[in-house]
């Protein structure tokens, strides 16, 4: 099924959120080490991914527009783990893509999800980046909630009956979110 796409615009809303007492944000080093830490994320977030060995490189290959040590970010605890990451790509066309946000199954609850989006659209805001785009799907609820309060809007096109249209229709009602601005896709949406 197609995955669902969000659209946020600058002007940016400001970070209303921050990290916990002793978190903070690492960039990706290239390192073995930094390799392991990212797919361990991926395997034990609240939505594991198959195979986070292909995932990676296949995220790599995706997005060739990839830059890995400015681009992939960890948030790092306390300790000194590694417990989410987040992806801010941006393209040659001047446009921003969120992609990968997870943070592990421990981490939930400490408003991290959040945090990294409004993280992401301050990267790109620094970066000159009016337009930022995201992908999900349907049945991940919290995380479209968190987008929505980050700043994030559904990107709608076409008829009001459509396919897409009526999959945003019942995630917002599942989610009893007020009443959401709907931006409607341009060709720069392609």
């Amino acid at each position: 099924m197609e995955q669902l796409v969000m659209k946020a615009l600058a002007p940016y809303k400001e970070m209303s959120r921050v990290l916990p007492e002793g978190y903070r944000f690492v960039n990706f080093d290239e390192s073995e080490k930094d390799i392991a830490d990212w797919k361990e994320i991926i395997m034990n977030s609240p939505a594991p991914l198959d195979g986070a060995d292909s995932c990676y490189h296949l995220m790599i290959e995706i997005y060739p527009d990839v830059n890995k040590k400015e681009d992939i970010h960890f948030i790092e605890n306390p300790f000194g783990e590694r417990v989410a990451t987040i992806t801010t790509i941006t393209h040659k066309d001047n446009s921003g893509y969120v992609h990968m946000v997870k943070a592990k199954e421990s981490e939930r609850g400490k408003g991290l999800g959040q945090v990294m989006a409004q993280y992401s659209l301050k990267i790109f805001a620094e970066r000159g980046i009016d337009k930022v785009i995201l992908t999900t799907d349907d049945f991940r609820l919290p995380a479209i909630k968190t987008y929505l309060d980050a700043g994030f809007s559904p990107l709608v096109y076409g008829e009001k009956d459509n396919e897409i249209n009526k999959r945003w229709d019942k995630v917002l009602e599942n989610l009893n979110y007020p009443q959401v601005v709907r931006l409607e896709k341009d060709e720069s949406d392609e």
